[in-house]
């Protein structure tokens, strides 16, 4: 597996450096050096708590489900690009990320928290059992981390920050139980409820918020809304 090594910066939370964050995309930017919102990097850190404090088995994934990254036939899906994404972790990590960007109402927004819900409800439907309690914590503690990536990256170039908002991230690791945001709530200790929804998303995947910037995960030629 090792010639898969090392994944892209926002799939890499248990990169080998010393810092919080991996080194950027395309970029000599150092996320640790630039100052940014504390709520962020509380965010980041908190979801990698809970990402280490469990462990499953590997297997080979996608870690950039995106919308200009597939092509679909109506709701059937028939190309999947960007291969250069595939990278070894656990199912319940590659799931809640794909989960916290796939959005079912929007072609040009993230997914909600409760669209997230409802992706691994499905994904659980598609694969013929639930995530034990704690791979969905892990699930959510993976959405939680890339989307604080992006967000701590949007900032360290001068970005609106767009990927995560201080309410979200606090709701997203509630899921997870990996406790709220320093600034705007104490830690909760929050449970994962059973949901029971059978909800198959809509073929339409969210663009990227950071896809203009040197990190961008979409090469330009490629469109970012789906087409039937």
């Amino acid at each position: 597996m090792s010639t898969l090594d090392p994944a892209p910066s926002w799939a890499a939370w248990n990169h080998g450096g010393n810092g919080l964050w991996p080194p950027a995309e395309d970029s000599d930017v150092d996320l640790d050096a630039v100052s940014a919102a504390e709520w962020i990097d509380e965010a980041g850190r908190r979801a990698l708590d809970r990402l280490r404090a469990g462990d499953s088995e590997a297997v080979i994934g996608h870690c950039d489900w995106l919308a200009g990254n597939l092509r679909w036939d109506g709701d059937t899906p028939l190309v999947v690009h960007d291969w250069d994404s595939v990278v070894v972790d656990s199912e319940a990590v590659l799931a809640g990320f794909a989960a916290a960007l796939f959005s079912t109402v929007s072609a040009d927004g993230l997914a909600t928290v409760e669209e997230t819900e409802r992706f691994l409800d499905a994904y659980c439907l598609a694969r013929g059992r639930e995530f034990s309690a704690g791979e969905l914590q892990r699930a959510w503690a993976a959405g939680v981390w890339t989307r604080a990536y992006d967000a701590r990256y949007q900032h360290a170039i001068g970005q609106p920050i767009t990927s995560l908002s201080e309410d979200e991230a606090r709701e997203r690791l509630r899921r997870a139980d990996a406790g709220g945001v320093c600034g705007i709530a104490a830690k909760t200790g929050g449970r994962v409820e059973d949901s029971h929804l059978l909800f198959h998303p809509e073929p339409h995947l969210t663009s990227h918020p950071c896809q203009t910037s040197p990190a961008s995960r979409i090469s330009p030629e490629q469109p970012t809304s789906s087409t039937g």
